[in-house]
């Protein structure tokens, strides 16, 4: 194969008529010639030129060949180097090869096609170098990524059995609290009858007898103070039957894929229940803007909320006051037909490396606190999977914005 065109050659030798007449054959050649007279020079040729073959020789002043090796061999270790070795000087010319020289040849040159044919042979040997280098760091790249995509879906094959496991374990759980809590429904029904059955009586009796205490408590405070904790076991055991249906609905996955769409604020709201003992730990500025009229979502209302469980989570966590504000809102984009929800905090903030890596399977901020980097990268793959995009806006200091993006059934039912 012709490696002629476009190629240059650095000759480094101390004597002029050596470079000279090398230099002239391969002018003849075609190729493009650089010279130098010694060691140092020619390297600083090399370094601002960046020849593409190195032939040097040995012995010369300043800088001999073999430190020309060396230096060359560790800056471009694919930059053919080619000694010019004297005919009784063999043992140097096998040290220059043991130093990381690729060929050598003897002068005087008598033959110099056997130069060209030299020349040809590290060029074609450093191509080939290059095309391997090239390609094994293309498949380490395709294996590395490959890799990260098998972790992500045994991540997500893992969290779908845990989700599926709790769900079997919902079942069991609501079988175990929906007796008592019926039990506790029934009889707060019952007692709050029987208590305004007996309140007339005690009313009376109290009138009778105007020190008349029930647990301590004065009799004109009784009949208030009755119907608030009454109310309280009433509002109690509501709480408990819809905590325990949220969760069994959350933890069914696919239950709930329909398809004329879903409720987003339906979704929103099951996900706000379920946090709703965080919201109350971390914040005092929770707010939930729901647009009213959205027409339904496609796809899966239990992903959908799983992600809104992790942004709002992650908002959570990135603010560090009570009164710094976590925002829920949904909305329609009548020009996209898109269902957009906003989760925004006034936590610290990203800089615009982060965020670029922020969907990054196992990237995470908060290693050091058990963030594994996969709810963002899951997230982004559910939304992406039922139509929809997720974005992010933040700066430091200012918060973060999380944009999910929706597909509507009108806008599928437009497509078909």
């Amino acid at each position: 194969m012709n490696n002629t065109p476009s190629k240059t050659i650095l000759i480094i030798d101390d004597e002029y008529y050596v470079r000279d007449s090398i230099a002239a054959y391969l002018y003849d050649v075609g190729y493009r010639v650089l010279m130098a007279e010694n060691g140092l020079i020619g390297l600083e040729t090399f370094h601002r030129e960046l020849p593409d073959v190195v032939l040097t020789d040995l012995r010369m002043p300043v800088m001999d060949g073999f430190a020309v090796v060396e230096s060359v061999r560790d800056e471009a270790p694919y930059t053919p180097i080619v000694v010019v070795s004297g005919l009784g000087d063999l043992d140097e010319a096998i040290r220059a090869l043991s130093l990381g020289a690729w060929d050598y040849i003897s002068k005087p040159i008598i033959n110099f096609e056997e130069l060209k044919i030299t020349l040809e042979r590290v060029l074609d040997r450093a191509r080939l170098l290059l095309e391997v280098r090239d390609h094994q760091q293309n498949l380490e790249k395709l294996v590395e990524e490959r890799t990260r995509q098998v972790q992500v879906t045994q991540s997500r094959l893992i969290q779908a059995h845990k989700l599926a496991s709790i769900g079997m374990l919902a079942s069991g759980i609501a079988h175990e609290i929906n007796n008592p809590n019926n039990y506790i429904a029934f009889n707060t029904d019952l007692l709050t009858e029987i208590w305004r059955d007996a309140l007339p009586v005690l009313a009376a009796h109290a009138e009778l007898h105007p020190d008349f205490t029930l647990s301590g408590l004065p009799f004109d405070e009784i009949p208030v103070t009755t119907e608030r904790l009454l109310a309280g076991l009433a509002d109690g055991s509501r709480r408990i039957n819809t905590i325990v249906s949220q969760l069994k609905q959350y933890a069914r996955p696919g239950a709930d894929a329909c398809p004329s769409g879903f409720d987003i604020n339906r979704a929103v709201s099951n996900a706000v229940a379920l946090l709703d003992h965080h919201i109350h730990r971390q914040t005092d500025a929770f707010r939930l803007e729901a647009g009213n009229d959205l027409p339904p979502v496609h796809g899966s209302m239990q992903q959908i909320e799983q992600v809104l469980i992790n942004l709002i989570a992650n908002s959570l966590q990135a603010i560090s006051a009570r009164d710094q504000s976590v925002v829920v809102s949904t909305s329609f984009d009548s020009g996209n037909g898109e269902v957009v929800v906003v989760v925004a905090d006034q936590g610290c903030g990203m800089n615009t490396e982060t965020l670029a890596r922020l969907k990054e399977p196992f990237f995470s901020t908060r290693h050091d606190d058990g963030g594994t980097g996969l709810g963002i990268s899951i997230s982004d793959s559910i939304v992406n999977e039922q139509g929809g995009a997720l974005a992010f806006e933040s700066e430091p200091g200012k918060g973060t914005r999380a944009i999910i993006r929706l597909k509507t059934t009108w806008c599928k039912r437009s497509e078909i």
